[in-house]
């Protein structure tokens, strides 16, 4: 970024014209002592020498342009992430001067920015605002402050395909084991238990990708539920192999039992063709649905899709309701 500076020094009052040097001009005349008060690390940016521009007018005017890079502190509230919007701020403030000393405040032209050009990775840029404010010390002393806050909006649909969707089509995909026989143990266990681990590698991923905070996130909190709704199956299954000995004793009437007689005929001995008749009873067994399954295929997909419901609605009203305060109160800090 870019810093213009504008200030009055009677002290270099000349007759006519100006001057104009490049390089750092902290050796020769008199500089604002301004300091990134949220600032974690600050680089002026050099070529063959540090990109710093001064004019000095014959009124005793002095503009100085200097190009720097600047990592700054932003205090974030994720407990709707990856739904958040966020403010950021960057604090300017003289480190020696206080306010009766030097007077800090905006230009008329307080900020020039492209909004083409100006791109942040993972989020999007809303507003750039600009307001000044006064910061009251313990010691008595007071100083301005300059404040410059960039309200940003997070890439919701990076995580639709990362995160949401796959977990939501894990749960979904569990739903199958309802129709899957009951005595199919491995069947059974090896897909709720595979979407489990898959479901629990997803939230394992999400996290990640945040700083540790001391709250549930949102997307955590879905992935979560998700999980639980993996649970239930799991649970469910279990309960119908609890049931599942009764029912193969016709109390749950779990099978249904066919008997097919076979008619063989028309079966040749030397050359003799010989009709026979033999009933045979065959007993063969088509498994049904149990009846704990058949109530689960409705109920635990109807609470998902409920929740997913719910959950759609909440984050879209609390979208609606987010607003941005720009403001900055009077706080007292011990310096």
């Amino acid at each position: 970024m870019f810093i213009r500076q504008w200030w009055h020094d009677p002290r270099l009052k000349f007759k006519q014209g100006s001057i104009s040097f490049n390089g750092n001009p902290k050796n020769l005349i008199w500089l604002p002592d301004l300091f990134i008060r949220n600032s974690r690390a600050v680089t002026m940016h050099s070529s063959t020498t540090e990109t710093i521009r001064t004019t000095v007018d014959n009124s005793g005017d002095v503009y100085m342009n200097a190009r720097m890079n600047a990592v700054c502190q932003c205090k974030m509230d994720l407990k709707r992430y990856p739904m958040d919007n966020q403010t950021c701020h960057m604090i300017f403030e003289s480190y020696a001067y206080n306010g009766l000393e030097m007077t800090v405040r905006w230009h008329e032209k307080p900020l020039e920015y492209n909004e083409n050009h100006l791109q942040i990775e993972g989020y999007k840029l809303l507003t750039i605002s600009s307001t000044n404010s006064t910061l009251y010390y313990t010691t008595g002393e007071f100083f301005q402050l300059i404040q410059m806050s960039f309200e940003v909006q997070r890439t919701f649909l990076y995580y639709v395909f990362r995160s949401y969707l796959p977990s939501s089509f894990l749960v979904i995909m569990t739903w199958g084991s309802f129709y899957v026989p009951a005595t199919s143990y491995p069947a059974r266990c090896g897909l709720v238990v595979t979407n489990f681990l898959a479901s629990a590698f997803v939230l394992q991923g999400a996290s990640s990708q945040i700083t540790k905070v001391p709250y549930a996130t949102a997307i955590e909190i879905y992935l979560l539920v998700n999980i639980t709704f993996i649970v239930m199956v799991m649970l469910e299954y279990i309960v119908v192999m609890q049931t599942l000995e009764r029912c193969l004793s016709n109390i749950c009437c779990c099978f249904k039992n066919r008997k097919q007689q076979s008619k063989i005929e028309l079966i040749k001995l030397n050359g003799e063709t010989q009709t026979l008749h033999n009933d045979i009873s065959k007993t063969t067994t088509k498994p049904r649905v149990h009846d704990i399954d058949k109530l689960s295929m409705f109920l635990i997909p109807f609470l998902s899709k409920y929740y997913y419901y719910l959950f759609t609605e909440k984050e879209q009203f609390q979208f609606s309701k987010f607003k941005v305060d720009h403001s900055v109160s009077n706080r007292v800090h011990k310096r």
